[in-house]
């Protein structure tokens, strides 16, 4: 499992973990805009084995994937409406407990 904050491109590390040999799925939250989900679905199919929703069903999918030695990139700042608060900057913040569950 790969962990990191959601920072500026971070699909570019899926394109850079499969130059090196290394391929990586990816877990992503749908955007709200159909062309724009459409445009970025594309853009990861580059560089990630698999893409993974951020759904019950792409947990399932995600968690099969791993049982096969798959790699995985997750963000730990994705919008969630539930999770454990944490402080953040001195503010509570939800974040996600699912590479702990793992």
């Amino acid at each position: 499992l790969v962990v990191t904050a959601h920072l500026a491109n971070w699909e570019i590390g899926s394109f850079a973990s499969a130059g090196l040999g290394w391929p990586m799925a990816v877990v992503y939250r749908e955007p709200n805009a159909p062309f724009v989900r459409t445009l970025l679905h594309r853009m990861r199919e580059g560089g990630a084995t698999a893409q993974f929703s951020k759904s019950t069903d792409g947990g399932i999918a995600l968690l099969r994937h791993v049982q096969q030695n798959g790699a995985v990139g997750i963000l730990m700042d994705q919008r969630l409406t539930d999770g454990v608060e944490v402080p953040f900057l001195d503010r509570p913040a939800l974040t996600t407990t699912i590479v702990a569950q793992m």
